[in-house]
């Protein structure tokens, strides 16, 4: 076994376990294939800003506050893109932009949207 694969089965097994971090989502791919898998989920991700106590952009994050994180192994969904669905706590949520890929963990962060909220998507 390489040091690669080794890295991964260990990423695997301490981070997408759903007894440690992940959460189980369900998956559909562009071809309507849905998979229930473990995911590193982060709600409402914030994009860094310097005033977000101002009562103004309060009420403009809540306008915007429709995004959130999805981290996802390969091996459950191969090459995910943008338009494929992830289901979460009852609410369906659009991959709007493949954000990062960790080849050392062979996992993909996703950026999602939903309600056509967020970036305008």
């Amino acid at each position: 076994m390489s040091m690669l694969d080794a890295q991964r089965r260990v990423t695997k097994k301490a981070l997408f376990s759903t007894e440690r971090l992940a959460e189980l989502i369900e998956y559909t791919d562009s071809n309507n294939v849905t998979k229930t898998i473990p995911a590193i989920v982060m709600l409402s991700v914030e994009m860094s800003r310097s005033d977000w106590n101002d009562a103004a952009t309060k009420v403009e994050h809540g306008s915007i506050n429709d995004i959130a994180e999805f981290d996802i192994l390969r091996d459950d969904v191969g090459t995910p893109k943008e338009g494929d669905h992830i289901k979460y706590m009852g609410e369906t949520w659009k991959v709007a932009q493949v954000y990062n890929y960790d080849s050392a963990g062979d996992n993909y962060v996703v950026i999602c949207s939903k309600n056509g909220k967020g970036w305008g998507l």
